[in-house]
């Protein structure tokens, strides 16, 4: 007999035994297996319950709680150095992970930003990945379905839980919710009027309650500005920064999502990287590093803030700023790009780590 027949079974007995207690006047609800609405054929199936619960294991004496509980997806994650294989059970607002084992001992709960509706439930999956980059492992939740992902959240693994991280959820922000996409519209419109950009989205750059806009243009080009961001000061969309497309002579434009850190590159010889922070809607320096080679003797020649340094403190400075500002989104032209960075002894190692889409001038406009 398969999984599904014995959950099936054990389903119908469970509801058996409820219906001979009511009419032996039992009171109080529930006797056998708890329900949560989960997603089965559209029957409700006995599931893993938390403590606050009855679990049906305590029914099903000696019983492997796997072989009567809806399981959503199993996996290993790594943690600080340690594999934990886990059980995962997917709920309308939560994820529950359970130690892989016979015996249901809850692992940790990850609670959503906000709860799923019937439709999105239905269709909700979990994942495993280090999806940041750190070494650990990582939660995702993604809805969506062969028509496409209308959304998912990421938990990223922090000293000792799953951490929400608001900057790798999809899509950024919706659009619908809040003020500021009424206060961006019209720069949008802009943009999108001028042929400067066809491509948006709405980012956390600084971890406030209002988002900044991300901009580019699908041309990809070289020779004028076609990466833009923007934020809200004082009620109203400023430009904080733009460039050529990335890739020419280094240029680009990311931020630390939630960190309030925006870097922009680029030089027409060695490297430049500005660091800074948005303060009174505008770009404030935070860290400039700067490296080139001399004309006259060849040799290359290092700045930190501007001032000229020895390449021991210009590496020891990039190497502090890559630790405390691992994670970070790039503006590329076909994503938004998602990077970890390490310090690999006298460069930046970077590798990717996920991307989030933009969004069109009719996804947001309405057109």
């Amino acid at each position: 007999m398969n999984k599904k027949a014995i959950v099936a079974l054990l389903a119908a007995c469970t509801l058996l035994l409820a219906a001979c207690g009511q009419a032996g006047g039992e009171t109080g609800g529930q006797t056998g297996g708890q329900t949560d609405g989960r997603k089965n054929g559209g029957a409700e199936q006995p599931v893993p319950a938390s403590s606050a619960k009855t679990s049906p294991a305590e029914e099903i004496t000696g019983a492997d709680w796997r072989t009567w509980g809806t399981i959503d997806g199993y996996g290993t994650l790594h943690i600080d150095g340690e594999d934990v294989d886990v059980c995962a059970c997917v709920f309308g607002d939560r994820v529950e992970l359970y130690y892989d084992e016979a015996s249901q001992s809850l692992y940790r709960q990850i609670d959503y930003p906000e709860k799923l509706t019937t439709e999105q439930y239905q269709k909700a999956q979990v994942s495993f990945e280090d999806f940041d980059g750190d070494g650990n492992t990582d939660v995702r939740v993604t809805v969506g379905d062969d028509g496409g992902t209308e959304l998912w959240w990421t938990w990223a693994w922090d000293t000792d839980d799953f951490v929400y991280m608001a900057a790798l959820a999809y899509p950024p922000v919706p659009v619908t919710d809040g003020a500021y996409a009424e206060l961006y519209l019209p720069e949008i419109e802009a943009l999108h009027d001028a042929g400067k950009a066809d491509r948006f989205a709405f980012v956390d750059v600084d971890g406030d309650d209002v988002p900044e806009l991300a901009a580019v243009s699908s041309e990809g080009s070289w020779d004028k500005e076609q990466v833009f961001l923007y934020t809200v000061c004082d009620g109203k969309a400023v430009l904080l920064a733009s460039d050529i497309a990335p890739g020419m002579e280094g240029h680009s434009i990311a931020f630390c999502p939630g960190e309030n850190i925006v870097e922009c590159s680029g030089a027409l010889m060695g490297e430049k990287r500005d660091a800074c922070e948005i303060k009174d809607g505008a770009l404030r320096p935070v860290l400039s590093l700067q490296w080139n080679t001399d004309p006259v003797s060849g040799e290359d020649v290092f700045f930190v803030d501007g001032e000229e340094t020895d390449e021991a403190r210009y590496y020891s400075t990039e190497e502090a700023f890559v630790s405390a500002h691992d994670t970070m989104v790039m503006l590329d032209i076909e994503e938004l790009s998602i990077v970890s960075l390490r310090w690999a002894g006298s460069y930046r190692e970077i590798t990717a780590a996920g991307s989030m889409p933009y969004m069109t001038f009719e996804q947001i406009a309405g057109g």
